[in-house]
C-alpha cells in the first residue's frame, strides 16, 4: 500500500510523501481495533447483523516498516484472522486509512460492529495479495492423528526454490 494513501486530509497528496513515525503508529493502533471477535456485517455484502456468520476472528494485524521502490514509499499490511468474507479486507483497510486521514473518526470501527448499517468504502483490490493460507485449527485437530497429514507450504515452496534456482524437478 502506498504509504501516500495515510496523507492527512489537509495535506496535498503526493508520491513524494513520507510516513512520519507517528503515523505508522497511530496505523496502528486504528488496526488494533480490529483485533479478536466481531461482527464484521458492516465490512460485506447481503449479511445482516442477526447473521451469525458475519462473527470473525481477527488473530493479529502487522504494519512493516516502509519500503521504496521507484521513489514510492510503500508499506505492508498483514492481516492474519479465522476466515474473511467478501470485500472484508478492503473494506478494513479502506476504515483505516479514512481514520488515519482524519475523514472517519476514532469510533467508526466500534460503531461498524453494531446492528446499524454503516457504509463502508472499499479499498481499491490492486496490490491486495492473499499470501498464504493458514490451517493453524485443521493441523492441531487432525494433523497428528495418524490418518491425516498436517496441511504446510513447506514442500510447496521447496519445490518453487527449486524452480527458481533451475532445477529440474
Amino acid at each position: 500500500l502506498p504509504t501516500y494513501a495515510f496523507c492527512l486530509i489537509e495535506e496535498i497528496t503526493s508520491e513524494s510523501y513520507r510516513v512520519t513515525s507517528e503515523i505508522l503508529q497511530l496505523i496502528q493502533e486504528v488496526s488494533n481495533e480490529y483485533l479478536g471477535s466481531h461482527n464484521f456485517h458492516n465490512f460485506t455484502s447481503g449479511k445482516k447483523f442477526t447473521d451469525p456468520s458475519a462473527r470473525r476472528h481477527i488473530f493479529s494485524i502487522n504494519i512493516a516498516d516502509p519500503f521504496i521502490e521507484e521513489n514510492v514509499e510503500f508499506t505492508i499490511i498483514t492481516i492474519k484472522g479465522q476466515s474473511f468474507m467478501l470485500h472484508q479486507i478492503r473494506k478494513m483497510i479502506s476504515l483505516i486509512i479514512a481514520i488515519v486521514r482524519g475523514i472517519a473518526s476514532r469510533d467508526t470501527i466500534q460503531q461498524a460492529y453494531n446492528a446499524d448499517k454503516i457504509d463502508v468504502p472499499k479499498a481499491p483490490p490492486l496490490g491486495l495479495v492473499l499470501e498464504k493460507l493458514h490451517y493453524d485449527r485443521y493441523d492441531k485437530k487432525f494433523g497428528k492423528d495418524g490418518q491425516h497429514e498436517a496441511l504446510t507450504w513447506e514442500q510447496a515452496e521447496l519445490d518453487d526454490d527449486d524452480d527458481e534456482n533451475g532445477g529440474d524437478e
